[in-house]
């Protein structure tokens, strides 16, 4: 009976079949399978399919929040942990492979080893790989397949893992799709933030998802354009490298050496050479040349050239091409990085050069004249770059004045003598040269030197050292022609603003609160600013913009100036300069910790247009009305009384208030950006 009764209930029993998931293979590479038996992947492997038949967990509306929630915690970590694993070995693959691409030219030149570079557009041939990568011949096969498997393995790790059927509900959707929008929103601004992890402090920046262009070379065409560029714009005003040597290096390949430097050594310099030409240009270059923005760019060349200096042991170097690239990286740096970060690395610099007895006047007979010209040439940009940093963080420079005082290098064309020379000098040319501009921030480096020595009531003895520095600089541009080249536009221009600059400092130094020299001293002012829309305004100056910009000391002198004059003439002529280079400033102050620098200088601009407009008004009125001479005096007292309603809050309060919420002393105003 018993038994009777319990057969019907094992035949009605429901066969039930378990869903066919995930192989454990594919599960285990994290990529998606189709669930055959055996599964494609696994057949293409080689290996056996061990398919998962199991029921589903619980999902959706059927799974508690908590337990949701750290699914998806767990499983967004391990994708992003699984990317940034890939992101390494993708960067060591490509180390590896341009050491191969090296190896494989034992006879070739650097920049032969360079042509190794991995193309970013999608060809057509049929041997070239779905995702765009080609390898050229001399690159081994298997680095060539390493790439395409870390490519693979890319594109399947940004796929989701789970089956079709395992999909999240539309709130974890949304929800995803509104953090990933905040993500957006958050790294957006880190594009325009300027750091420098240099020095160990993660400097390859493996962790990231970089462009795989970082550690390779950039195309032929692409290296001989941005060789011209470094040569056209950023060697003209920073002068390290001697022109024919460096363009032999990039369009003939051969070695850019002083000395017998590493392989290593010359593709720091060449990528020093790169993220320099990079900083030069504008964002019209850059789309021209790369069609991206400036900004777009910067990022990835900075990144290669510190991963390029970290690879030679700056720290312990003995080379002085590996200084040569690492100075060039900071003048580089520093017109955009307005941080502390190029003057803490400057020491660096200073103590690695000491080493190698740059700051020596002779090294001996047997030092040849274009290692002595190359070295006197790396040692005084330093010097340069010593005073242009300090004054940010208001220290004191870094190289003792007495380290700074042999003589300058000859005043010569790079083309008038080469590596092999073996005269005892070469006589200086009364023209322009390739030296002219770097002779002249030289000179204006000694000078504030002598200058920051010097107390400001000793009158004399400044004047004195100004007068030396503009004997040493109007000889130097007796014979420039401002139309003969865009560089001898930007000597002429220059040499005339410093000029103004060093007297603007001997008449403000000897100026007192009630001297009636505000008219001359609101010229000087003008003269100094005028040179900035000339520059950029003017398609001569556009391969120099990177390195002119408006200096706040003489912006706030000129506002300061436009507070006390009375000259309704000049304020007209003044006035609109002076919104102009504002609004130039602003432009060009795009740091976060500018931002209340920025804002006072609002404000100081909105109080002097007040008193400037109502200045103005009052004396088109009287013109207007064509006032009798016996009203002069009532004009007088009108404008004194705009004058004193516009200055209810005095001007050392101004000033108080703008000073301490700034890093820069408001000390000598000599515009360094020239």
């Amino acid at each position: 009976m018993a038994s009777s009764s319990s057969t019907p209930n094992t035949h009605h029993t429901p066969n039930i079949s378990l869903p066919t998931l995930s192989c454990e293979f594919c599960r285990r590479r994290k990529i998606k399978c189709d669930k055959l038996d055996p599964c494609t992947n696994c057949q293409r492997a080689g290996v056996k399919c061990e398919s998962i038949r199991r029921k589903r967990l619980p999902r959706g509306r059927h799974i508690t929040k908590s337990t949701a929630s750290s699914r998806r915690r767990r499983s967004s970590s391990s994708r992003d942990a699984l990317r940034e694993k890939i992101d390494r070995l993708e960067a060591l693959v490509n180390v590896a492979l341009s050491e191969s691409a090296g190896k494989d030219g034992s006879g070739s030149s650097p920049a032969m080893r360079g042509s190794a570079v991995m193309d970013k557009e999608i060809s057509s041939d049929p041997l070239q790989g779905a995702n765009g990568f080609r390898p050229k011949p001399m690159v081994s096969q298997f680095w060539a397949n390493v790439i395409n498997e870390i490519r693979e393995s890319r594109g399947l790790a940004s796929e989701d893992t789970e089956d079709d059927e395992e999909e999240e509900d539309d709130e974890d959707e949304d929800e995803e799709h509104s953090e990933q929008q905040q993500e957006r929103a958050h790294l957006r601004p880190e594009r325009h933030r300027t750091y420098s992890p240099f020095m160990g402090l993660s400097l390859a920046r493996l962790g990231h998802a970089l462009p795989h262009s970082l550690l390779m070379r950039p195309s032929p065409a692409v290296t001989t354009t941005l060789c011209d560029i470094y040569l056209d714009q950023f060697d003209r005003i920073i002068k390290i490298l001697h022109r024919p040597s460096l363009k032999r290096h990039f369009s003939d390949g051969i070695p850019y050496s002083i000395s017998k430097s590493s392989r290593e050594a010359e593709n720091a310099l060449d990528m020093a050479v790169f993220y320099a030409a990079v900083t030069s240009m504008t964002d019209r270059q850059c789309r021209d040349l790369f069609q991206c923005g400036r900004i777009d760019v910067l990022p990835e060349y900075q990144t290669a050239c510190e991963m390029a200096l970290e690879r030679v042991d700056l720290m312990r170097t003995t080379d002085m091409m590996v200084l040569q690239a690492f100075v060039i990286y900071l003048a580089a740096t520093r017109t955009h990085d307005k941080t502390r970060a190029v003057w803490t690395l400057l020491a660096t610099a200073v103590r690695v050069a000491q080493a190698l007895n740059l700051h020596v006047e002779s090294l001996g007979p047997s030092e040849t004249f274009f290692n002595q010209q190359m070295r006197k040439r790396l040692w005084f940009t330093m010097c340069l770059l010593d005073v242009q940093t300090c004054f940010d963080p208001d220290s004191q420079p870094l190289i003792p004045i007495e380290m700074t005082q042999f003589t300058l290098p000859r005043n010569v064309n790079d083309s008038d003598f080469n590596v092999s020379f073996t005269g005892a000098g070469l006589p200086e040319r009364d023209d322009v040269t390739d030296l002219t501009f770097a002779l002249i921030t030289y000179n204006l480096q000694a000078c504030t030197r002598r200058l920051y020595y010097i107390p400001r009531g000793e009158y004399a003895a400044r004047e004195e050292v100004l007068n030396h520095f503009k004997d040493k600089v109007l000889p130097l541009t007796r014979h420039c022609n401002p139309d003969e080249s865009n560089y001898s536009w930007l000597i002429y221009w220059s040499s005339q603003n410093l000029v103004s600059s060093t007297q603007l400092i001997f008449r403000r130094a000897t100026q007192t609160s009630t001297s009636p020299q505000s008219t001359c001293l609101l010229e000087h002012c003008l003269k100094n600013l005028e040179n900035i829309p000339r520059i950029h305004g003017d398609v001569r100056g556009e391969g120099f913009r990177w390195y002119i910009s408006p200096q706040w000391p003489l912006i706030l002198l000129a506002i300061k100036e436009c507070f006390v004059t009375t000259d309704v003439t000049l304020l007209k002529r003044a006035w609109p300069l002076m919104e102009d280079v504002v609004g130039h400033y602003r432009n060009k102050q795009t740091d976060p910790g500018t931002r209340s620098k920025k804002a006072m200088l609002k404000k100081l601009m909105k109080r002097a247009r007040r008193r400037v407009d109502a200045l103005i008004q009052s004396a088109d009125a009287v013109a207007a009305e064509e006032v009798t001479e016996n009203m002069e005096g009532v004009v007088e007292e009108q404008q004194q009384q705009q004058m004193d309603l516009f200055m209810n809050v005095s001007w050392d309060d101004l000033l108080d208030d703008f000073q301490s919420i700034t890093e820069f002393p408001y000390g000598d105003l000599i515009d360094w950006t020239v």
